[in-house]
């Protein structure tokens, strides 16, 4: 010690410490405290002091076993309490549940029982009948209590928003919501806000629609964060942007619901929607091959689900319209044939997903020239869309004529491609539910055919299309093009160049048309007009569509082959 009066006195004091701490015992030099004098009293007497460690221990562990069992005891008792609430709110809720059904099905039953004044006793009443004198006892402050009448106001809207009446909808949901009854009524005030954002999107208002469902969604996240309808909400958020074509939003939206939708053992039936989603999103975007993906995992997870031929069928018949547009004419083949297995044993009830097979073999035994095969599942097509549509006849309606003349064209037979188009130009004219956008591209399309047998649109009366690069094409600018280019090529008093087809019509074509002899016609179409200007490079487009219709396995009996043979022998510069 540094303090000499801390020292040992003598070295008697010193041998007689030393001695101590040999015999485990607390020596002079240290001013230790209880705990250093229990410690050498252990270290003396080890086997009564192991025995009473035990004995300690085993007190201590049975206080505290005791103390666990009484917590738990009390936890269970909690527990216990908390669950008899439980039971009783779940009780509660049920018992209102049930009753605010019951009223509603009393309220519906009272609306057939009810005499209509205007309607004479033995004749029944319409919906429109119904669903107005239905509107007028809720509206009735005799009916009930605020909160019942837009409870029956609200079922009343929703059968409207089934018979696509969307305009009124928006009004009584206004009016709902004019009640004041929604903050106090959480049920009431999360089917209002899905029936809104559901009728905006519907009614295409997709500014409105897109808050609407935002606001759903916050409200979910207040109310019912666990509620399956609150990724519906964010999954139609996502489409919304797909009709706005924003395809970066709607892909983060649509990955974001189905990370969530993943982990939820609910989820399987939105995450199939979703994945049909992202697929029609990435065909969209002209990743086909991403959109396969998609539709190969789709396939998977319906097959393992157990869902119904005609389910499996809508998949398959996606993945070969794909394979058809990658011009993969095997793989797509594969997969209609598969379609039609599926759909044997059902061969009694026509389906469109059949008829859509049928139109994919027709379309790619067109493509290979096997023309009368072409023809032969047109027919079957046609015949089914018949039965669908409830039709005397195939040629009473445009589908039959409007595919038919495509296979003539391709087959040479103008003329008969032109009067079958006219039949189909006809029916399309008359018929409502034709957008006038098809009418359009099918009256392009006949311009095409009409130049092919020499019958040219009067020049002073053409107006040229717009082909700067700037341009953006889709089906209709591309086929008005191919019109304009053929019928001033086939004109004798036209000048001509190659502007007239630009090359960017041939990336749209192989990009979106599906059929291998439309890319390579479109290619020897423009090698003509390169050499009507006397331009060597019309060889290497000649070479292209050659080389197309070679790897396709295209007929050598079809006239592709021959129009090939015919601009290799025009006379070089």
């Amino acid at each position: 010690a540094r303090n000499p009066s801390e020292r040992y006195e003598d070295v008697d004091s010193f041998a007689a410490d030393l001695l101590r701490w040999r015999l485990h015992r607390p020596v002079m030099a240290r001013n230790s405290g209880r705990w250093f004098h229990f410690t050498r009293w252990l270290r003396r007497h080890r086997a009564p002091a192991v025995a009473i460690v035990l004995v300690v221990l085993s007190l201590v562990g049975g206080l505290a076993g005791a103390l666990w069992q009484a917590d738990r005891a009390e936890q269970a008792a909690a527990t216990a309490r908390a669950s008899e609430e439980q039971a009783d709110q779940a009780r509660l809720a049920a018992e209102l549940s049930g009753e605010r059904a019951d009223q509603i099905n009393a309220f519906l039953l009272d609306l057939f029982r009810a005499r209509i004044p205007e309607l004479p006793p033995d004749e029944l009443p319409t919906t429109r009948q119904l669903l107005d004198q239905g509107l007028a006892q809720a509206r009735d402050p005799e009916t009930g209590s605020p909160e019942l009448r837009a409870d029956l106001l609200m079922t009343l809207t929703e059968i409207l928003a089934a018979r696509i009446q969307l305009n009124e909808v928006i009004v009584l949901l206004d009016e709902i919501e004019q009640m004041g009854v929604l903050e106090s009524a959480p049920d009431l005030a999360l089917d209002h806000a899905v029936l809104r954002a559901d009728t905006l999107r519907f009614r295409k208002d997709f500014d409105q629609a897109d808050r609407a469902h935002e606001a759903a969604i916050q409200l979910f996240n207040v109310l019912a964060p666990g509620d399956i309808r609150r990724l519906e909400m964010k999954r139609n958020q996502g489409r919304i942007q797909m009709m706005r074509e924003q395809w970066d939003r709607a892909t983060a939206i649509l990955e974001d619901a189905m990370q969530e939708a993943r982990q939820r053992e609910d989820g399987q039936r939105l995450v199939l929607a979703l994945s049909g989603d992202l697929a029609n999103v990435a065909g969209r975007t002209g990743r086909l091959d991403d959109a396969l993906l998609w539709f190969e995992s789709i396939l998977e997870m319906k097959t393992e689900l157990g869902h119904s031929p005609n389910s499996i069928s809508t998949t398959l018949v996606n993945m070969g319209g794909i394979e058809k547009s990658l011009l993969r004419y095997d793989l797509a083949t594969a997969h209609y044939n598969n379609v039609l297995a599926q759909l044997a044993p059902f061969t009694d009830v026509p389906r469109p997903v059949r008829a859509t097979a049928f139109r994919g073999l027709a379309d790619i035994a067109m493509a290979r020239g096997n023309f009368q095969v072409a023809l032969d599942w047109n027919e079957k097509a046609s015949e089914e869309w018949r039965l669908i549509m409830g039709l005397s006849e195939r040629s009473d309606d445009f589908y039959f004529d409007y595919y038919r003349s495509g296979i003539l064209a391709a087959q040479g037979q103008a003329e008969e491609a032109l009067t079958a188009i006219d039949r189909a130009l006809a029916h399309m004219r008359n018929s409502e539910e034709v957008q006038p956008y098809r009418v359009e591209l099918t009256e392009a399309r006949r311009q095409l055919y009409a130049c092919r047998l020499g019958q040219y649109p009067d020049p002073s009366s053409v107006e040229l299309l717009d082909v700067s690069a700037e341009s953006e094409l889709d089906a209709l600018s591309a086929a008005r093009l191919q019109s304009q280019a053929l019928c001033a090529l086939r004109d004798p008093s036209r000048n001509v160049d190659s502007s007239l087809l630009p090359e960017s019509v041939i990336e749209y074509a192989v990009a979106n048309s599906g059929d291998v002899t439309e890319v390579a016609r479109l290619e020897l179409l423009r090698a003509e007009l390169m050499a009507n200007e006397g331009r060597v490079a019309s060889d290497d487009w000649i070479d292209r569509a050659a080389r197309r219709l070679e790897e396709a396995g295209v007929s050598e009996q079809h006239p592709l082959w021959r129009e090939i043979d015919r601009l290799r022998r025009l006379p070089r510069p």
